[in-house]
């Protein structure tokens, strides 16, 4: 789900140009969270999270990390398309349970 869709296709190209001539990757993805002892997703806890590494003398390191919310209040209908991605992805059972 692209959830920065005012970006254009030039400006990713132009982005993954300048990551390629610095030997970096980037990598973004979307969490939510079931809060203990409840079975749905608790909206306002939905992450945008957004990676960059290099590679520095052969090895990977991480460049930026950044998880910031995501509540698209302004774009309810991108809110709500990423609720529904989520609860997907949580009923399927493809979790990460840290308790």
């Amino acid at each position: 789900m692209a959830v920065s869709s005012d970006l254009t296709r030039e400006d990713v190209v132009a982005l993954h140009r300048l990551l390629d001539a610095w030997n970096a990757r980037s990598a973004e993805s979307f969490s939510g969270m079931v809060p203990p002892g409840e079975s749905e997703l608790k909206v306002e806890a939905q992450r945008d999270q957004s990676l960059v590494a290099v590679v520095d003398g052969g090895a990977p390191r991480i460049a930026l990390f950044q998880n910031t919310p995501a509540p698209l209040d302004d774009r309810p209908e991108l809110a709500d398309r990423l609720t529904a991605e989520l609860t997907n992805v949580l009923r399927s059972g493809r979790v990460v349970d840290a308790g």
